[in-house]
């Protein structure tokens, strides 16, 4: 890694790391010291509107919440209705590991698993029967699958989780989405 020096802005003459035309990030953004040294003035950045997509024009005409308003309120209804054994211990149904270890924990977040893709299939997002109660590890696995991993963790029902992707696609169709 290269390292930066410090040196003499042409603007304000304090040493500084220097951002461009031999001036320091304060003078090179000020238009009175852009003006001193003949640069031309910045054009200001507007913001860019946001383009009506197809999945966004489908969102707003029928927008299925299935009663949640957002993922965490569905991530605390999928974990208070997850199934536990008789001493409240839960266990993933993919890899028979503890998922009640991770509650609390900064990882906890990722024990939840959307079947079917939330970018690819956002009227899916909120559906409680997308959702999976999983090891982060499995959470990890199954968003960035290769043919390796199977290798790696021979005890892990993978094909479940693929004959669960293909029953949901098709209950997708359905739909009518």
């Amino acid at each position: 890694m290269i390292k930066r020096k410090k040196k003499l802005c042409k603007g304000c003459n304090t040493e500084q790391y220097l951002f461009g035309h031999m001036l320091c990030a304060y003078c090179y953004n000020n238009p009175d010291k852009r003006k001193e040294h003949g640069l031309k003035p910045l054009k200001r950045i507007q913001p860019r509107k946001r383009s009506d997509t197809p999945s966004r024009a489908i969102n707003s005409l029928k927008s299925p919440y299935y009663g949640f308003k957002n993922q965490i309120e569905l991530f605390e209804y999928k974990w208070n209705t997850y199934p536990k054994t008789v001493d409240g211990k839960m266990y993933c149904e993919f890899t028979g590991e503890r998922i009640d270890l991770f509650n609390g924990k900064t990882r906890f977040i990722n024990c939840f698993s959307h079947i079917l893709p939330k970018g690819l299939y956002p009227l899916m997002k909120l559906n409680p029967d997308n959702i999976r109660v999983v090891p982060p590890d499995f959470h990890y696995c199954t968003e960035n699958f290769t043919s390796d991993m199977r290798d790696r963790h021979p005890t892990w029902d993978f094909d479940k989780w693929f004959k669960l992707v293909d029953e949901m696609k098709i209950k997708y169709k359905t739909l009518g989405y």
